[in-house]
């Protein structure tokens, strides 16, 4: 018991020195297209704004993504791109998210910029620290 007081008070502690606020949101998948526009529109379910959550460092990498004529013909020439994402580690309390379904259609907003969530963990078998591993493709909308 006292590991899991240790832990509770280790994670209050770092929330209220480096705490950050964001809005987690969850869209529905069974999104249906207007045919006659062809726009798609995003029906948001849920909204939770947590004020607290422990925001770690971003780091920026660029990556390259060959295309699938060159894994399965191995062919000399084929396309492929770079691109640069910006990922970020998220530690937040399990309270904080309480009625929140997360998983991996959720989405996280930092700052009014959109970051999908890659994945979600739970830390230690009493789960009451989630770790969520987000990222944001630079220059997606």
């Amino acid at each position: 018991m006292s590991k899991f007081r240790f832990l509770r008070s280790t994670i209050y502690k770092l929330k209220r020195r480096f705490g950050s606020s964001v809005i987690f949101k969850r869209i529905d998948v069974s999104e249906t297209p207007d045919y006659t526009t062809g726009v798609i529109e995003d029906q948001y379910i849920e909204s939770k704004p947590v004020r607290n959550v422990i925001l770690l460092p971003f780091a920026l990498s660029r990556n390259f993504s060959y295309d699938l004529s060159y894994i399965a013909a191995n062919k000399n020439f084929t396309y492929g791109g770079f691109y640069d994402t910006d990922t970020s580690t998220i530690v937040c309390d399990k309270r904080d998210l309480k009625g929140f379904s997360l998983d991996l259609d959720s989405w996280v907003e930092i700052n009014c910029v959109r970051y999908q969530v890659k994945k979600v963990s739970e830390a230690y078998q009493d789960s009451t620290v989630l770790i969520i591993q987000i990222i944001e493709t630079k220059g997606e909308r």
